[in-house]
C-alpha cells in the first residue's frame, strides 16, 4: 500500500470512528406535540444529535400521572453500549444506541438504568407535565 492509499484508508477509518461516536434521535414532548405519543408519527418531529466522547444514547420515557400519559423522546450522553429500559411505578424509561431508535414502542423493561439516566428522564417528564399546567 503506497502512502496515498494509506492516507485515504486512515481518513475513511477516522470518519467511521467519528460517525460511531454520534447518535441522532427524535426530540419531542407529547404535551407540546401530539405526534410524540404512541403510536409515534415522526413527521415534522425535530431531532437532536449527541456528539459524545463516550457513547450517545436516545431516550424515550413514558409516565402516567393523574391519568395523563406523557411521552418524552430525546438525546442523552451515557456510557452504556446496551439498549435497556427501567420501569418504576407508572413510568418506563428506555435508552437505545442507534440512530432514531427512540421512535418505537417501549418494550418490557429488562435491565436497570443508571441512577443518572433515571433522574434525567424523570426530570424531563416532570417539566413536561408542569409546563402543561402553567
Amino acid at each position: 500500500m503506497n502512502g496515498k492509499s494509506a492516507g485515504v484508508a486512515l481518513a475513511v477509518l477516522a470518519l467511521a470512528i467519528v460517525k460511531s461516536e454520534a447518535v441522532t434521535c427524535y426530540s419531542c414532548q407529547s404535551t407540546l406535540a401530539s405526534n410524540c405519543q404512541d403510536p409515534f408519527n415522526p413527521a415534522g418531529v425535530p431531532t437532536c444529535t449527541v456528539h459524545a466522547k463516550g457513547v450517545g444514547s436516545c431516550v424515550k420515557a413514558r409516565a402516567t400521572v393523574n391519568g395523563i400519559t406523557t411521552f418524552v423522546r430525546g438525546c442523552f450522553s451515557a456510557t452504556s453500549t446496551t439498549d435497556y429500559c427501567q420501569s418504576y411505578k407508572n413510568a418506563v424509561n428506555c435508552l437505545c444506541t442507534t440512530d432514531y431508535c427512540n421512535e418505537g414502542r417501549i418494550l418490557k423493561p429488562t435491565i436497570c438504568l443508571s441512577s443518572s439516566a433515571l433522574i434525567v428522564a424523570a426530570s424531563a417528564i416532570h417539566f413536561a407535565i408542569k409546563d402543561q399546567y402553567l
